[in-house]
């Protein structure tokens, strides 16, 4: 009845557990290692969530060739200074979210965590840190798809004034649209490129707010 009138009655410490299985993340020295089913799918868990999206050797994340679109007045290469610029604002805002809420990339994105930091812990549940970071998230996501949106428009109204036509034809602008795609793409996955510090790939999920533009130009290549 604690949480209903705020009478807190305390717990014997005859009747406390002396030691907590692991996967409950108490202190280490309050802890045991568990070896039930929870324990199992606790350290699972854990190890998958370790490697999911964590940053790794460059040589590990492949740039797939079959995504970079050009057609044979067009090239992907042409947009990549402003992908690399949108690129770095989104990473930034992104690590500054998971950061806040110390989870790693696919924990932010997902909004799913085996656990928060420790900060984020103070400051609320793990519901309200769930539904924070889903927020941020979900901002974040719809500020770069706004910036793609705003580069394909750019870059289709450059062609024109370049061109010298008062409008691109739909097939045109649909290639504008996915050479803007691909750039986002490139420079996120080139393992020579900026998103790469010291051998270590920087955030991956910058391309995928054009995620329909991407899936297209795949459908294409198949």
């Amino acid at each position: 009845d604690t949480a209903k009138n705020g009478r807190f009655v305390p717990l014997p410490r005859a009747l406390e557990a002396p030691l907590y299985p692991h996967w409950m993340e108490r202190r280490a020295d309050r802890s045991y290692k568990s070896t039930s089913v929870l324990g199992e799918m606790y350290d699972r868990a854990t190890d998958l969530l370790q490697n999911l999206f964590a940053p790794g050797r460059c040589e590990q994340v492949l740039c797939d060739a079959k995504l970079l679109y050009s057609t044979d007045w067009l090239s992907y290469s042409e947009y990549t200074e402003g992908a690399e610029e949108a690129m770095e604002e989104y990473n930034r805002e992104l690590l500054l979210l998971m950061a806040e809420h110390g989870v790693r990339e696919a924990e932010a994105l997902t909004s799913r965590a085996v656990r928060y930091g420790r900060a984020a812990s103070r400051k609320r549940n793990a519901g309200d840190t769930a539904s924070a970071l889903r927020f941020g998230v979900s901002r974040l996501r719809g500020m770069a798809r706004k910036e793609f949106d705003r580069q394909v428009e750019a870059a289709v109204a450059a062609h024109e004034v370049k061109m010298h036509v008062q409008r691109l034809s739909d097939a045109a602008k649909a290639s504008v649209r996915l050479c803007v795609a691909s750039a986002w793409y490139y420079v996120t996955y080139n393992p020579a490129g900026s998103n790469v510090i010291d051998g270590e790939h920087g955030p991956l999920s910058f391309p995928w707010a054009a995620h329909d533009a991407l899936l297209e130009i795949a459908r294409r290549a198949a």
